[in-house]
């Protein structure tokens, strides 16, 4: 789980890094990016640990050796369609175009591309621009692992949350067997990768709001707000219009602080929450503007 969080979070740092690049007219050439990478990578596992949990030994693993194999199975096949086929798909191939054009060109309203996908948010178009400039053909990869990303999150949670091994296998073999979510595993669209940071935003807001409610360790209450809002913020950086559906968190978060006073006393968790959701999609209606 950890080593997933790493991975997505470098993506952030990434794209992130590579829009003030594009900002400042930096071209985001490959030795820019390489050197940063590596020590986003490793600085994102320092995030705090997970709280440790008592875990139900069970004596027959065949059920976890069947999930692991079939998720496996589902995730090579998405690698090597993600590697041996190009990108096609209509709404993709303006993704790739926008990504040529940050990197070419240096900014964000080219006119190669139309008016309308402008305002798009350029997550995807910046992690294109990232294998572009190591000259990069198979573009798809990212969407694969996300999809594994998601899985593996989802079990590890659910594993938290129940204490029950079988249970966590369950209902990952049953998430990732999904076929219209495997299918868009192989898809360069915006859906998936928007799916994957609002449910795992989700995950973690409901364990920030849990811990709340239990009054765990600060510590944690700040690290599960963070990542919350972070992941959040993501999808909207992603597709902005979920900045809206950010408001039901958003509003939930507010009723039980409100009706938990007595066990809600610091409100630091809160404004890091509300931060981190607002920090990507502000910084896109600024360039916007």
């Amino acid at each position: 789980e950890k080593a997933t969080l790493a991975f997505l979070l470098a993506l952030t740092f990434k794209s992130l890094f590579l829009f003030f690049l594009i900002r400042l007219g930096i071209k985001p050439v490959a030795f820019i990016q390489i050197s940063l990478s590596i020590v986003v990578f490793i600085l994102t596992f320092f995030l705090p640990n997970r709280p440790s949990i008592e875990e139900i030994k069970i004596r027959n693993k065949t059920l976890s050796w069947f999930t692991l194999s079939l998720v496996v199975v589902l995730f090579v096949l998405s690698m090597v369609n993600a590697w041996f086929f190009p990108i096609t798909e209509s709404d993709a191939i303006w993704y790739h175009i926008r990504g040529m054009s940050f990197y070419n060109e240096v900014k964000f309203d080219s006119a190669l591309v139309v008016p309308q996908l402008q305002q798009y948010p350029p997550f995807i178009p910046l992690l294109f621009v990232y294998l572009i400039a190591f000259k990069v053909g198979f573009l798809k990869v990212f969407f694969p692992l996300l999809y594994l990303s998601l899985n593996i999150i989802f079990y590890s949670r659910v594993l938290y949350l129940t204490k029950n091994k079988n249970l966590a296998c369950l209902f990952t073999m049953i998430l990732a067997t999904t076929p219209y979510f495997w299918w868009h595993g192989i898809l360069p669209f915006l859906d998936l990768t928007t799916a994957v940071f609002y449910s795992i935003g989700i995950l973690y807001w409901y364990f920030w709001i849990q811990s709340e409610i239990e009054n765990s360790t600060l510590n944690q209450k700040n690290s599960y707000s963070l990542v919350s809002g972070i992941l959040l913020g993501l999808a909207a950086w992603t597709r902005i219009e979920f900045l809206l559906y950010d408001l039901v968190p958003v509003f939930l978060t507010i009723l039980t602080f409100s009706r938990h006073r007595d066990k809600t006393k610091s409100l630091k968790s809160l404004g890091s929450f509300l931060s981190a959701i607002l920090i990507f999609p502000s910084i896109w209606f600024l360039t916007l503007l």
